[in-house]
């Protein structure tokens, strides 16, 4: 068996526990640093490597298991498949492309079991009791919007005293702010095992990490359709008889939508954060508000009007 773990490292993330923790489970971890170009744009991918890998050393392997979800890797499962290699891929449901997702011959979806919430700790108060206090990743009990009852909601986001301040819904996957008025948080109870009851800092650390890292690798934290459009169909139908129609499903479009929004945000934070002429940083958040100006007829797609496409602040 060999394991690889390809990193892209950033100077803002201080990923060496991440990268210590892989190696000593015997995963080999291949470094790149991101590369920032002198317009600004960034690149940091693995998916040439990771193919050109797999497929020099297919000849030796068995089954090849991909912890992707992105739909570029379908040529590269399709050629391992004809090597006669079986190929699974792990990967958020949502997010991992449903031509991925076709293509292997087994897709393991990647859900709050296999990402196990870390019991919550104790801190004390300032007149000596006790209070939970939360992180991303853990659950809480929380009233979706959506399903319009009490659900289990998993942490998206947390304040600086540890609580809850952005949830996503286990049952629908919607996001909503937490609300915590109907339902009072309750941290998900320790895992049955006999371990150690207290697990150290560092694999706190690397598991918070992980969460962060599956969550951020589809672009920013899950983003939810408006309820009415789930399970709908995009139809594109040609003004002349006799060609035929194209759909897809709503899901899919509105994924590509969340992508672009997410890119733009990302432009919009390289350009604030950019050292360049204060004329030219107008001229360019002129451009990138005209291009979210042009995008807002695409909010109705959206459940949460924060997840919107916005002209101003």
């Amino acid at each position: 068996m060999r394991a690889v773990a390809y990193v892209v490292e950033t100077p803002e993330i201080d990923q060496s526990s991440f990268i210590h923790l892989l190696q000593m489970k015997a995963y080999e971890v291949k470094r790149k640093p991101l590369k920032i170009r002198p317009d600004r744009s960034m690149k940091g991918n693995w998916d040439l490597e990771m193919a050109l890998d797999a497929l020099t050393t297919a000849e030796h392997l068995d089954v090849v298991v991909l912890a992707t979800g992105d739909g570029d890797f379908v040529p590269l499962v399709q050629q391992l498949k004809l090597r006669g290699l079986r190929v699974e891929v792990y990967g958020f449901r949502p997010s991992t492309a449903p031509d991925l997702r076709e293509a292997a011959d087994r897709f393991v979806a990647i859900t709050r079991r296999l990402l196990r919430p870390l019991p919550a700790p104790r801190r004390r108060t300032a007149r000596g009791g006790n209070m939970n206090s939360y992180r991303a990743g853990m659950s809480v009990e929380d009233l979706c919007r959506v399903c319009k009852e009490t659900r289990r909601h998993t942490i998206v986001v947390t304040d600086g005293e540890g609580r809850p301040m952005r949830v996503v819904c286990d049952s629908c996957g919607s996001q909503h702010n937490y609300r915590g008025s109907r339902a009072a948080p309750q941290p998900s109870p320790p895992a049955a095992s006999t371990a150690a009851a207290t697990p150290s800092s560092e694999m706190e650390g690397l598991e918070s990490l992980l969460r962060r890292i599956f969550r951020e690798e589809l672009g920013l934290t899950p983003v939810a359709p408006a309820a009415k459009w789930l399970g709908g169909q995009l139809v594109l139908r040609p003004g002349r008889k006799g060609l035929q129609e194209k759909s897809w499903p709503i899901e899919v479009f509105f994924k590509k939508i969340v992508m672009l929004r997410n890119r733009l945000r990302t432009l919009e934070q390289q350009v604030n954060a950019a050292d360049i002429p204060t004329e030219l940083k107008l001229k360019l958040q002129g451009y990138i508000t005209g291009c979210y100006g042009s995008l807002t007829s695409f909010n109705i797609l959206f459940a949460d009007e924060e997840d919107r496409f916005r002209t101003s602040k």
